[in-house]
């Protein structure tokens, strides 16, 4: 997925030329393959705020004032928002690890669906992720999410599929070896 900023400079404009607020909303959109097919990782909340705060910087660009900066760990995803201070009308903004997808965060449907797909325990596998302390889809968000419901939705549509062409396969291969008989 390629994401591009707009190069923003306020040190050719004049006092009045900048905005009163100034709202950076990092949380963007995926598509089904994209969300498949960027790599993921597992990253330090530490290296993260690092990064924010060398990209968003420490103060606001208004009235200097330390900008503070709230996490917010949603299942797999970590949402940040930082705000100025002195004023909600001053610099504010949102980043998210993941991208939304079908109205939810990526990792929060394909942790589920990859994990059913694999075979393996909710169980032991959210026990995994309590070590690592990492974020993970609680147990009845885990069966509850309409995720689920999809997957046993395809799984049914694949298991009709594969009977039906199974019967057909058979019957035209009756139907074969009967005409070759006569």
């Amino acid at each position: 997925m390629n994401i591009s900023f707009p190069d923003v400079s306020w040190e050719n404009l004049g006092e009045e030329d900048v905005p009163s607020k100034v709202h950076t909303n990092l949380v963007f959109r995926t598509t089904k393959q994209e969300a498949i097919d960027d790599p993921k990782c597992i990253a330090f909340e530490a290296s993260i705020m690092k990064l924010l705060h060398m990209a968003v910087g420490m103060e606001c660009c208004q009235c200097k004032r330390p900008l503070t900066f709230t996490t917010t760990m949603y299942a797999t995803c970590m949402m940040v928002q930082w705000k100025c201070l002195q004023s909600n009308l001053h610099t504010s903004g949102v980043w998210a690890s993941q991208p939304n997808l079908f109205g939810m965060k990526a990792g929060n449907l394909l942790v589920p669906v990859c994990h059913m797909l694999s075979g393996n325990s909710y169980v032991k596998t959210a026990l995994f992720a309590k070590f690592l302390k990492l974020g993970f889809v609680g147990e009845a968000n885990y069966y509850r999410q309409g995720c689920m419901r999809h997957i046993f939705y395809i799984l049914h549509i694949t298991l009709l599929f594969n009977i039906i062409y199974y019967y057909l396969f058979n019957y035209y291969n009756v139907i074969i070896i009967s005409s070759l008989m006569l």
